[in-house]
């Protein structure tokens, strides 16, 4: 689906701003429960750490991703890093961004950490692709 979608728009995605967190403290909302108990929290997860590992649908922007030959790439909101660990299998030198603690700690690669996208940790213009 995003293979065909990069073709018919040439690559370019654009996504809009994300909504604030719910909690106070920050991005606590995005814990444990939110990944692995869906049905506690509101969101489609049930057993994220199995599902995404899994999921044909992460090999396939994977190599949608992969087959613009980026030199460095940026998952910004990549929870694990699923897509993160398909890239840098392939030879794409993929890094990957999440505010979820929890998703950090079940991280797929070391190249993903802890971060929100209003600071990112890079300098301007090290990555050719970034997506979300």
């Amino acid at each position: 689906m995003l293979a065909r979608f990069l073709r018919r728009f040439g690559g370019t995605v654009r996504a809009a701003p994300a909504a604030p967190p719910t909690d106070v403290g920050g991005y606590g909302y995005f814990d444990e429960a939110y990944f692995q108990r869906g049905e506690e929290r509101g969101t489609a997860y049930r057993d994220y750490l199995r599902g995404a590992r899994s999921s044909l649908l992460n090999a396939e922007i994977a190599e949608a991703c992969a087959a613009l030959k980026p030199h460095r790439a940026l998952e910004i909101g990549c929870a694990t890093g699923v897509i993160v660990a398909h890239l840098n299998r392939m030879g794409v030198e993929a890094h990957g961004i999440d505010v979820s603690q929890w998703a950090i700690d079940h991280r797929e690669h070391p190249h993903v950490i802890l971060s929100g996208a209003e600071g990112l940790p890079f300098p301007d213009g090290w990555f050719d692709l970034v997506y979300s």
